[in-house]
């Protein structure tokens, strides 16, 4: 007897990428490190792909997936803190342009 397979909504996924993606979209692009649209496309890609894979029952692949988004969103988050705390001593950015 094969047990029965629920899948979990994937609209919270969504949603949270979604929302990280708009919070990186927000930074002034002196604070983002390549690309603006990089780390948005990835995300949604990744998210894409692993509810595809979600929905397929390879929960362990879909979970894999789902760390490297998150892997991706605190790498650019971190990268642009980084990027804050280097500039802010040396006056490059006007608090201006920082909003």
């Amino acid at each position: 007897m094969q047990a029965y397979y629920a899948p979990e909504p994937r609209w919270p996924a969504w949603l949270a990428t979604v929302a990280i993606a708009a919070i990186l979209r927000t930074l002034p692009s002196a604070l983002i490190v390549g690309p603006d649209w990089l780390v948005f496309v990835l995300m949604i890609a990744l998210t894409t792909v692993g509810s595809i894979v979600h929905a397929r029952g390879k929960l362990l692949a879909a979970q894999n997936i789902g760390y490297a988004a998150l892997s991706i969103a605190t790498l650019a988050m971190v990268a642009s803190l980084g990027t804050l705390i280097y500039r802010l001593p040396t006056h490059s950015e006007s608090p201006r342009e920082l909003l």
